[in-house]
């Protein structure tokens, strides 16, 4: 368990996992095992595995506060409304002074767009617990959704000054510098959280971000590259490398990385855009329709911008039909078909 515990401490997750993995029944199926591997899983972004493993310990272990945040984090990333309201409901009622439970009911609050009420669940948790580390990071997070800079940068470096490895704080300022345009302080942090943290595919394409903030599209590509064959079942990445060869007109790898996408997440709106995107960049309308109106039945936020481009295809395509059908000038009859 020991050696499992400090993989996990330096984020070599698989190591981690492999080594509780080896334990005896009696230890690997124990409550703390379980939430030690359901963080680690969390970490390479297997949502799948963590959420599994987490459901096992609350009802092995219903009292259990350690862990929770993570479990509530997961479930937001989920946009499980319902289990995280329950989960909330329930971490409170067994230990109001748990500051895991408030880090839970702020992110029940924050799925909610509630961020004023989130905020203050997690600055009670920080009372609560001043060493817990994430409650801050959570209300640097809100804060920057919020667009408070000043404020989310007070808390990423309190958390910080709490954990100097505590990587999720670096990242939260390389975003806070992304949008304040500070490209290089963006890449400093970014490079920062991914020292701490090397196999995270989401730091990964935040640094391929600030390349193509930079306009390095090459350098960008490279990064996506290197994430790609990493984390190969990673959506995220596999969008983003897709979208650094779409930019760069390299369509035949792009609708390979694509497909791997969309084998991955099929349901995911994003990538059905860009297939639809590279599909009438080359010339084949029929596919790329398909993929606009799958994109359209699954993405109703950006409709209007959807439609219009379905429309000018079909505009298109009549326009061609037509220029074919048209008599020539010199009064010759014959229809191209």
């Amino acid at each position: 368990m020991a050696i499992g515990t400090w993989h996990l401490a330096h984020y070599r997750c698989t190591k981690a996992i492999e080594t509780y993995q080896q334990l005896p029944t009696h230890q690997f199926q124990s409550a703390w095992v379980r939430t030690q591997m359901a963080r680690a899983y969390f970490e390479i972004s297997d949502y799948a595995a963590s959420e599994s493993l987490f459901r096992l310990v609350r009802e092995q272990e219903p009292y259990r506060m350690n862990g929770q945040e993570y479990y509530s984090t997961l479930l937001w990333h989920l946009r499980r409304d319902a289990q995280m309201a329950a989960l909330a409901h329930q971490l409170i009622e067994y230990d109001r002074n748990s500051a895991q439970a408030w880090c839970a009911l702020g992110n029940c609050y924050s799925m909610q767009r509630d961020r004023t009420s989130a905020l203050k669940c997690f600055e009670r948790a920080t009372k609560l617990d001043t060493s817990l580390t994430y409650a801050y990071t959570l209300s640097g997070h809100e804060s920057f959704a919020e667009e408070d800079w000043d404020r989310a940068q007070m808390c990423y470096r309190k958390a910080i000054r709490l954990d100097p490895r505590h990587y999720n704080a670096w990242y939260g300022l390389g975003m806070v510098y992304m949008r304040l345009d500070r490209a290089d302080m963006a890449e400093r942090h970014f490079r920062r959280a991914l020292a701490i943290h090397p196999t995270n595919p989401a730091l990964t394409c935040c640094l391929g971000m600030v390349y193509e903030q930079l306009n390095d599209k090459q350098r960008a590509l490279r990064v996506y590259a290197r994430a790609a064959q990493a984390n190969p079942r990673s959506t995220l990445i596999r969008f983003k490398h897709a979208k650094a060869l779409v930019a760069l007109r390299r369509d035949q790898e792009a609708l390979g990385e694509l497909s791997a996408a969309y084998e991955l997440a099929p349901r995911e709106a994003n990538i059905h855009l860009l297939l639809g995107k590279v599909y009438r960049r080359q010339g084949q309308r029929r596919a790329a329709l398909r993929h606009f109106t799958w994109a359209l039945d699954l993405d109703p936020r950006h409709r209007p911008m959807i439609r219009d481009t379905i429309e000018r295809i079909n505009d298109e395509s009549a326009q061609e039909e037509a220029s074919m059908l048209t008599v020539g000038a010199t009064g010759d009859d014959t229809v191209f078909v």
